[in-house]
C-alpha cells in the first residue's frame, strides 16, 4: 500500500524525473519551467496498477492528480441501476480525472488499468503551487479542460442520433484517432472486451456482440484475443456518418 490508498508494485531501479521525461514534451506539462518541474518532482510517487487494478474509484475524493505514464486505462461509470458506461479511455500521457480534480469533487467515475500501467502521483497542493504563479500553465490547462469537454459532449450527441452499427462504427473510430493506430499498421494491442466496447456505443452487450460479429464478417475488422485491427477504415467511416 502506499500513502494514497493504493496497492502498487514498484520497481525499485526505477527514476524519473519530470525534467528528463521522455513524454515532458508531449504532455500539459511541456511548458514548465525548471522551478515548476522541480515542484512537481519533489513530492512526486511512481506508482504501478496491475491489470484491472482500480486506479481510483467512483465516488471517492481525488488527493492529488494522477498523470498516465505508461499503459492504457478505461474511465467507468456506474448508474444508479448497475448498468456500467465506458465513458472514455486514456493514453500516456494524460492526466485521469482531472475533471473532478479541478472542482475538488468525488469523483463521477472510476478509472481501471486495462494493461500494466505507470502512473505520476502529484500531491493537490504541488500541482495547485504551480497554477497559483504560472498563468500561462493554468490558462492552458483550462483550455484542455474545455476542449476535452467539448468532445465529449459532441461525441455523446452523436451516438445518440445514430442506429447501432453507427454508434459502434463511431466507437472504434475513437479509439482508432485516440491510440494513433495508424503509426501501428492498422493494429491496436487493447485488452478491451465486448461489453467494454457496449458500453462506449451505448447498447447492450448482445447488440454490440452482434453489430462486432457483424463488422468482422465483413472484413472491415479483425477482433483477436487482445487486439483490433482495422481492415476497412473507409467502411467504418462511411458507417459512422450515416444516421
Amino acid at each position: 500500500m502506499n500513502r494514497c490508498g493504493v496497492h502498487t508494485s514498484e520497481l525499485a531501479d526505477e527514476v524519473l524525473f519530470c525534467s528528463t521525461c521522455v513524454f515532458r514534451n508531449l504532455s500539459l506539462c511541456s511548458e514548465l519551467v525548471e522551478s515548476d518541474l522541480t515542484i512537481l518532482n519533489q513530492n512526486k510517487t511512481i506508482l504501478h496498477f496491475a491489470k484491472n487494478e482500480f486506479i481510483f474509484k467512483q465516488g471517492v475524493r481525488p488527493s492529488g492528480l494522477y498523470i498516465l505514464a505508461g499503459g492504457k486505462v478505461k474511465n467507468s461509470r456506474m448508474s444508479e441501476n448497475g448498468f456500467e458506461q465506458i465513458v472514455s479511455l486514456n493514453k500516456p500521457v494524460d492526466f485521469l480525472g482531472f475533471y473532478d480534480f479541478s472542482a475538488h469533487q468525488n469523483h463521477t467515475y472510476s478509472a481501471i488499468a486495462l494493461e500494466e500501467c505507470r502512473i505520476c502521483y502529484v500531491p493537490t497542493k504541488d500541482f495547485q503551487d504551480i497554477l497559483k504563479h504560472n498563468n500561462a500553465f493554468a490558462v492552458r490547462i483550462l483550455t484542455q479542460i474545455s476542449q476535452e469537454f467539448s468532445q465529449h459532449i459532441q461525441r455523446m450527441t452523436n451516438l445518440a442520433g445514430k442506429h447501432m452499427r453507427g454508434r459502434m462504427a463511431d466507437t472504434l473510430l475513437y479509439i482508432y484517432d485516440l491510440f494513433d493506430v495508424a503509426k501501428t499498421h492498422n493494429t491496436l494491442t487493447i485488452d478491451l472486451k465486448r461489453r467494454d466496447l457496449a458500453g462506449m456505443a451505448i447498447m447492450n452487450t448482445s447488440n454490440a456482440v452482434r453489430t462486432l460479429s457483424e463488422f468482422s464478417k465483413a472484413e472491415w475488422i479483425t477482433l483477436e484475443k487482445h487486439q483490433i485491427v482495422f481492415n476497412n477504415l473507409p467502411a467504418l467511416q462511411r458507417i459512422s456518418m450515416t444516421n
